[in-house]
């Protein structure tokens, strides 16, 4: 019985250098679609939470409109809170050259920033005025990118900037593409690797991220 077990070990063979290089480089393969994939997720997953960012911004400017909200001027000589009629958000696209959303150079990163604002002198433009309007300059970090503004009448996607401005008591915004008024934009947004999303604003008052 000890001879058989002997015999059973001498026997016994493990993997040869080449079954051990070909199941490593099985595994690299393996570990290389894998990683792949994943940053194609992640870039995806990065896109999506962008995408509902934005909408999530125009809503806010939305409901605090319909409410009345008090806007808390930084400028202490105004006294404090005071009530705006008009919020808006402005976009710019990768492409933009001029001074779109009143923005300067220090402030602006093409395609990287957009701006929510109180419309304190109800003219559906943001005049650049950090104690009198500005909200937030949000800066858009990681890859992602506002990469096209379209107006879809006409399939138009030329314009580098827009506007979405909420007046009080209506729900449907004043949507601004450069200069024009218009129905309805879409904001796209990119990644690094060429994928895209979309947030669609109707005049409706519809907001959509997809």
């Amino acid at each position: 019985m000890v001879l058989n077990k002997f015999l059973k070990m001498k026997n016994a063979k493990g993997f040869t250098f080449i079954e051990l290089v070909v199941v490593l480089g099985i595994f690299a393969i393996l570990s290389s679609v894998v990683l792949f994939n994943f940053k194609d997720f992640s870039s995806g997953v990065d896109l999506q939470n962008l995408s509902q960012q934005i909408a999530m911004q125009v809503s806010n400017m939305q409901r605090k409109t319909l409410a009345g909200s008090q806007y808390e001027f930084a400028f202490t000589g105004l006294g404090g809170g005071r009530w705006i009629p008009s919020y808006g958000v402005c976009f710019k696209s990768a492409d933009a050259t001029s001074n779109e959303c009143g923005l300067s150079s220090q402030q602006y990163v093409p395609g990287t920033t957009f701006v929510v604002f109180a419309d304190n002198n109800n003219d559906k433009i943001y005049d650049n005025a950090p104690l009198l309007e500005t909200i937030d300059i949000i800066e858009i970090k990681g890859g992602e990118y506002i990469s096209e503004i379209c107006s879809n009448e006409g399939d138009d996607c030329g314009g580098a900037e827009a506007r979405v401005v909420y007046t009080r008591p209506n729900v449907s915004p004043e949507i601004y593409y450069g200069q024009t008024s218009v129905r309805d934009i879409s904001v796209q947004i990119s990644s690094e690797n060429g994928a895209t999303r979309k947030v669609n604003i109707w005049k409706s008052g519809q907001i959509e991220a997809n």
